[in-house]
C-alpha cells in the first residue's frame, strides 16, 4: 500500500485514493459494506466540484470523523466477522474498541505520527498515546502464542 505522503505528491489518483480509503476503513470495521458507506461519506458533499478537489488529508480526515460520529451513535464495540474472518490481524484489530483501533490503524497502517493522529480525529496527544498503548497491548495478546505452545524457531530447528 503507498504511504500518505506518496499518494498525496501524486496528482490525479483518484482511484488510487478510494484503495486507500477503502483499505482504512474495511481495518477500521471489518465490514464490506460499512467499508463502503465511509468511503461513499467522504464523497457525498453537497457541492460536486468540491468531490473532486478532495486531497488525500481532507478525505482520511472526513473517513476518520464519519467513522467517530457512527461508532459514538452505535455506542457499542464492532463484532462484524470476528468469527468468519480468516486474517488473524484483522480478527485481532477487530477485538479493540473502535477508537483504540482507529489511532492503532491510523498509526501501523497509514503511517501517521501521534500530533496528526491527534489533530485529524479531535482528540488530544495523550489520549492517542494512550489508546495506541493499550490498543497494542490487546493485539500482543491476541496474537501471541498461547502459553506452552511452541515458537516457530523451536518448531522448526531454526537457529536464535
Amino acid at each position: 500500500m503507498p504511504e500518505l505522503r506518496e499518494l498525496s505528491e501524486q496528482g490525479d489518483c483518484s482511484k488510487q485514493l478510494v484503495d486507500f480509503l477503502y483499505n482504512i476503513g474495511y481495518r477500521l470495521t471489518g465490514s464490506h459494506q460499512q467499508t463502503e458507506e465511509l468511503v461513499k461519506d467522504v464523497f457525498n458533499v453537497p457541492n460536486k466540484d468540491a468531490a473532486f478537489s478532495l486531497n488525500i488529508d481532507t478525505a482520511l480526515r472526513s473517513m476518520c470523523i464519519s467513522y467517530i460520529k457512527k461508532v459514538d451513535d452505535q455506542h457499542q464495540h464492532s463484532t462484524m466477522l470476528k468469527g468468519n474472518s480468516k486474517n488473524k490481524i484483522q480478527v485481532a484489530l477487530l477485538t479493540l474498541s473502535p477508537l483504540q483501533r482507529l489511532v492503532l490503524v491510523l498509526r501501523e497502517i497509514v503511517r501517521i505520527n501521534y500530533s496528526e493522529i491527534a489533530e485529524i480525529t479531535g482528540m488530544d496527544k495523550t489520549t492517542v498515546t494512550r489508546l495506541l498503548s493499550s490498543g497494542r497491548w490487546t493485539l500482543r495478546k491476541h496474537l501471541a502464542p498461547p502459553p506452552g505452545q511452541s515458537t516457530l524457531t523451536e518448531k522448526y530447528n531454526i537457529a536464535k
